[in-house]
């Protein structure tokens, strides 16, 4: 029984190293859950990041070729001094900051990938502190029955 206790007490130092306390243990599977929905919500929010990236791109570009050309081609006005010049630039800075905003979503994605690595870890010792509980419980009994 006494390698049972010392076996359980490892149990919980690691997960005490994992940064969970005993109690987050019947919670795990909530933990996982909570951690799993917010990743599935990042990744949503990582591909309209990069969809709206990829509109303004194709809008900016558009915009320059025709402001190297230098004239609207259905009307033929002259194009220096216009308006598209101020959306060329005000595209650039919403695009400059999706892409930060991009970036902060990848860093949150790495995050909670690296926190359910963790949980998972801590799943797998809960499994192991529950047979080692069970174990002690017919050590127990054995000894009473005796």
């Amino acid at each position: 029984m006494r390698s049972q206790d010392e076996q359980r007490d490892q149990i919980m130092q690691k997960i005490i190293s994992l940064g969970f306390d005993a109690e987050k243990l019947d919670n795990v599977e909530s933990i996982i859950d909570l951690l799993t929905a917010r990743q599935k919500r990042l990744h949503g929010d990582e591909r309209e990041t990069f969809t709206k990236i990829s509109q303004l791109e194709a809008s900016i570009q558009k915009s320059q070729d025709l402001l190297a050309k230098g004239k609207c081609p259905t009307c033929g006005q002259d194009l220096k001094g216009s308006t598209m010049c101020e959306t060329v630039e005000k595209d650039e800075e919403q695009k400059n900051e999706l892409h930060t905003k991009l970036q902060t979503v990848r860093e949150k994605q790495k995050e909670i990938e690296e926190k359910l690595v963790r949980v998972g870890k801590m799943k797998d010792l809960k499994k192991t502190n529950e047979q080692c509980l069970q174990d002690i419980k017919l050590i127990k009994k054995d000894i009473t029955n005796m």
